[in-house]
């Protein structure tokens, strides 16, 4: 990524990608749990945590979890991965 271009850019504009040349986010995206969402996932990592081997092992910052949101034209996948590879879905497609 070129250097010189990451400077221009402004914290409320964000290429998509890595080429300067596309689509601009202008506004802010924020993306949210229900509490139904929540309690499924606290649910799901209390049971993960009984055998993860990663569970202890969250290094100097986190990142253990990684929480991915995909936006689709009937609604947004909700995935929460581990670094142990395991998953935790949720999309409620019963919500598009």
């Amino acid at each position: 990524m070129n250097v010189d271009w990451v400077r221009r850019m402004s914290y409320k504009h964000l290429y998509v990608g890595s080429n300067p040349t596309w689509p601009i986010i202008k506004e802010t995206i924020m993306f949210e749990l229900t509490k139904e969402k929540r309690q499924k996932f606290n649910d799901w990592l209390n049971q993960h945590n009984k055998y993860c081997q990663l569970k202890d092992n969250d290094g100097a910052i986190g990142g253990r979890l990684t929480y991915c949101f995909t936006p689709t034209n009937l609604g947004i996948i909700i995935t929460v991965k581990c670094g142990c590879g395991a998953e935790c879905d949720l999309t409620n497609v019963e919500d598009w």
